[in-house]
């Protein structure tokens, strides 16, 4: 699984990330991103709409969203 720690950055900088290492990943593999801000959470949500992989949002507290991409 790839972790990316996108803390303090605003887009675009966590989607670049996010989409350089989607680019990467074979089917099956999963990538966690983990964000403090919501338009990260919105904008993965409008890319992953273009291909067919699934995500899962998670807030584990307040503020703080894990965003759980699989391929």
């Amino acid at each position: 699984m790839i972790i990316i720690d996108c803390f303090g950055e605003i887009c675009p900088i966590p989607l670049l990330k996010i989409k350089k290492h989607f680019a990467t990943m074979a089917v099956g593999d999963q990538l966690l991103a983990k964000t403090d801000h919501i338009c990260v959470v919105e904008a993965v949500e409008e890319f992953l709409d273009t291909t067919s992989a699934t995500c899962q949002i998670d807030e584990p507290m307040l503020g703080v969203w894990e965003i759980l991409i699989v391929r």
